[in-house]
């Protein structure tokens, strides 16, 4: 019954995998692209430990949910947030044993340290290497001093890193930057941290190439940090010509029979020097998975997908 249910739920929404999928394939111009906030390890462990979530969600137990959520979606290229170590290493194998062949790059926010593993959550860019090509990167900070190794000044959870690739799309042979990031959690409603975010990119995109940026921003609509944000990047949920009626991206910790609540800290941005973009869907993924004998969503978020168009 709950795969019935779901199965109905996410037709009645418009957000069937499958129809990703056709859009994805039937236009060759068309950038098929995703952010994930996977919901690293040690975060799930803490969860569990203060009884907010069963034992079932934890990595050990959701991983192949997770792994199996990327495939289905079949982006072309995504950003993964909450990156730890035991992520890094398990999630790009258990993707490929699934049917996905991408290439991974992970933006490490500092100096590992073997002592504390856990510290050290990187921002991911995934992409379908048959369709692309990773030129260059670039790695900053979002803090007063961007670009070295750095805590941003209002919250010491986690080094907040930008991670930020030049692309070739070989079918195309279009450029474009593409960029990863995690927003701040204890000052989210920050403007200056958004500027940073949007200096670091400019800095790196000398030739005013089209820009993608993706990720858990930790900040909701309304606020100062997302309105600073789109003075220099459209929101896809804003401008796409189809969209899914959910917004939200997060689900909680706990099974739920419903769909995510109000709240959107999850973004997919574009720009482009001319304007020259266009957004032809947005969705939010409420798809769960049977993991332990119950559905749960993968992750404590949900993931999002975009179909972008430089023209």
């Amino acid at each position: 019954m709950h795969r019935i249910l779901t199965a109905l739920l996410c037709f009645a929404m418009g957000l069937n995998i499958a129809s990703a999928k056709r859009i994805a394939d039937t236009n060759s111009d068309v950038l098929h692209v995703g952010s994930f906030n996977v919901w690293g390890d040690k975060q799930r462990n803490n969860v569990i430990k203060k009884g907010n979530a069963p034992q079932l969600r934890s990595w050990a137990n959701g991983r192949d949910a997770v792994a199996q959520m990327i495939v289905d979606a079949n982006w072309d290229i995504f950003g993964v947030q909450e990156a730890c170590p035991t992520v890094r290493k398990e999630l790009p194998q258990l993707v490929k044993r699934n049917g996905g062949r991408y290439k991974w790059w992970f933006a490490l926010p500092g100096e590992y340290d073997p002592a504390k593993p856990s510290k050290h959550l990187a921002n991911g860019i995934v992409y379908r290497k048959s369709r692309f090509k990773m030129l260059d990167t670039d790695i900053s900070w979002i803090s007063d001093t961007p670009t070295r190794s750095s805590y941003n000044k209002g919250d010491k959870i986690h080094k907040r890193v930008i991670g930020s690739a030049l692309m070739r799309d070989k079918r195309t042979g279009k450029l474009f930057i593409f960029t990863a990031t995690h927003g701040p959690l204890r000052c989210a409603d920050s403007a200056e941290n958004a500027q940073i975010i949007i200096d670091r990119i400019r800095l790196f995109n000398k030739d005013q190439l089209p820009t993608i940026l993706v990720g858990d921003m930790n900040a909701q609509p309304h606020s100062a940090f997302s309105a600073r944000l789109r003075t220099a990047f459209d929101d896809t949920q804003d401008i796409a010509t189809r969209k899914s009626e959910v917004r939200g991206t997060v689900n909680g910790s706990r099974p739920l029979e419903g769909v995510p609540g109000p709240r959107c800290i999850d973004y997919i941005y574009v720009g482009s020097a001319d304007g020259s973009h266009s957004v032809s869907e947005h969705n939010v993924f409420i798809n769960r998975y049977e993991i332990g004998g119950k559905m749960f969503y993968p992750s404590d978020h949900c993931p999002i997908g975009a179909h972008i168009t430089f023209k």
